[in-house]
């Protein structure tokens, strides 16, 4: 377990209320890095970007990280995701990179009334993009 200390803005408006009272986060799963991204702010420390890009590494890989970088602002398919890691498409795949952050709500697609659809896409969700603001800026050496 990871107690994190996060910046005593987060969940305020900036500048608007300061305080000295600590928020302490616990990480110590994929479901602690949701709630946390989905009441994240642009003051989340350093200390906390790395403890998320360590739980999400230990979870699915380094791997995570290119997907949400390549994801941040763009649509791709399951093949220009796939293609970025040098590897096919093929079933085994798209369950090992793909499906997880699917599964966890953080891609989602870009036509979901049709998820075979020949022009399907995925993109980051909300709480997708508010992860990619807890990792804050990716150094390409970890991609």
């Amino acid at each position: 377990m990871v107690t994190l200390q996060i910046h005593p803005f987060v969940g305020t408006e900036k500048g608007t209320e300061e305080s000295n009272q600590e928020i302490n986060f616990n990480i110590k799963s994929l479901e602690d890095i949701t709630a946390i991204s989905n009441q994240a702010s642009n003051h989340v420390s350093n200390h906390v970007s790395n403890q998320v890009r360590q739980v999400l590494v230990a979870q699915f890989g380094s791997s995570v990280l290119k997907v949400f970088h390549k994801l941040f602002n763009h649509e791709l398919s399951s093949t220009e995701i796939l293609r970025e890691f040098g590897i096919s498409k093929q079933t085994k795949n798209k369950q090992r990179y793909i499906d997880p952050l699917f599964n966890n709500g953080w891609i989602e697609y870009t036509i979901p009334g049709n998820p075979k659809d020949r022009n399907q896409k995925y993109r980051l969700t909300e709480s997708g993009n508010q992860i990619v603001k807890l990792i804050g800026h990716i150094n390409h050496k970890e991609l």
